[in-house]
């Protein structure tokens, strides 16, 4: 069937648009994986499989922590304001040192591990609680220090205060004070700031703006990148 000379015009230009839109210039940024922050080592189990507890970050030392549990640790967590975890209950915490992050300008993701930590929650033979905490360091990681028994040691308390102060907001009034980057969900905790944060506008050297004062207009007509739907920078700054 032949077509029209008109029709076939307009097929070649859709064509030859669709090759020039494939052969652009565009950067593309694949998915990696950081080897680094892999756990590496005679484990008695891949904590990073499990449930996200809580984290942490500290700034003196730069390092960044992550509590995770497995399943019946994380499930207590995330239904009770004590720490009276069931037999069986598994909480790792693990320590990593920082780097800077290629891809998020200003942000710091996990670099090298600096330590694992686990404490297991078992049963004595009198039926009490019997905690037994484990360390592991080094690369690839190897056990330093283990230690059991009826209570637990300070690392151990470490573990479960952390937990109890991230998983539960103080709704129940067993928190009595935390502090969160911004205003709270729930209508029974009250609320005073106490800190601001400054928000910077990164531009290139050569834009009209270096220098000068900036009014809120302008960047509402300008391409801005910013954080993302939700975040607490973009809430304080609407």
């Amino acid at each position: 069937m032949r077509l029209p000379m008109k029709e076939l015009y307009l097929l070649s230009m859709v064509v030859s648009l669709s090759i020039v839109g494939c052969s652009g210039h565009t950067t593309k940024i694949s998915p990696t994986i950081n080897p680094n922050a892999s756990l590496v080592g005679d484990l008695p189990a891949n904590s990073l499989q499990w449930k996200v507890v809580t984290s942490a970050v500290n700034t003196e030392d730069s390092t960044m922590s992550t509590l995770y549990g497995n399943d019946l640790a994380a499930g207590y967590a995330r239904t009770n304001s004590r720490h009276n975890y069931p037999n069986g209950s598994v909480l790792s915490l693990v320590t990593w040192t920082q780097r800077d992050d290629d891809r998020w300008f200003g942000a710091r993701i996990p670099d090298q591990v600096k330590s694992v930590e686990f404490v297991f929650v078992g049963v004595a033979a009198d039926g009490r609680p019997l905690y037994s905490y484990q360390e592991y360091e080094g690369k690839p990681l190897k056990r330093v220090t283990a230690q059991e028994g009826r209570t637990l040691n300070d690392r151990g308390h470490i573990f479960f205060l952390s937990e109890q102060l991230s998983c539960h907001d103080g709704a129940d009034g067993t928190l009595a004070i935390g502090l969160i980057e911004g205003p709270s969900s729930h209508r029974d905790v009250g609320e005073e700031p106490v800190v601001a944060d400054e928000i910077v506008v990164v531009v290139p050297s050569k834009r009209e703006w270096v220098g000068k004062q900036v009014e809120a207009q302008q960047l509402c007509k300008a391409p801005v990148i910013l954080r993302e739907k939700g975040s607490g920078t973009r809430r304080s700054g609407s």
